[in-house]
């Protein structure tokens, strides 16, 4: 079962493992992945779609591919939405229905590019945070500093008053 996990789940299944029987392999992996109730479902569909696919089976890579993308979608996550997508595309172009290839290949560019904006947002906001970071702590050592002038001079202050009283106490 281990096994199975680790061959089936590999980015590029068929070029690590080539030797393996693969039908048997997608027969075992599919047993295997009716017993799991994780994301890791979704990766072992669009493998075992690539490797259909790959062989030129390609209404089964539909099945597999298709099957992949809406327990993406049922998991919102967007990283095997997009790879679903792509799969998609690439098996239409293999199959000629290039309208429906354009129509995966548009909606995996889509989320590519929200993904890029959104990380694009995130590092921004983590370098304005650093920069106001930045700003408080200089404006803090400033603070700092003029409070310890402030101090500096208040003690001077004192000191010369009562030197003033101590030199009119002796002149008088």
């Amino acid at each position: 079962e281990e096994e199975i996990k680790k061959i089936i789940t590999h980015p590029d299944v068929m070029q690590y493992y080539p030797e393996h029987n693969f039908d048997l392999l997608l027969q075992k992996s599919y047993e295997y992945l009716k017993s799991v109730n994780s994301e890791l479902q979704i990766n072992v569909l669009n493998n075992i779609g690539d490797v259909y696919r790959k062989t030129q089976r390609y209404q089964e890579a539909l099945d597999y591919t298709n099957e992949a993308l809406k327990l993406a979608e049922a998991f919102e996550n967007k990283h095997q939405i997009e790879s679903a997508h792509k799969d998609l595309a690439k098996t239409y172009v293999l199959l000629q229905d290039f309208e429906t290839a354009y129509q995966h290949l548009f909606e995996y560019n889509q989320l590519q590019e929200e993904e890029f904006y959104t990380q694009n947002f995130r590092q921004l906001n983590v370098l304005q945070t650093i920069y106001e970071t930045e700003q408080k702590e200089a404006q803090i050592e400033l603070l700092t500093e003029q409070n310890s002038i402030n101090e500096a001079n208040q003690d001077l202050m004192l000191f010369g008053g009562g030197a003033i009283l101590f030199v009119s106490g002796i002149s008088f």
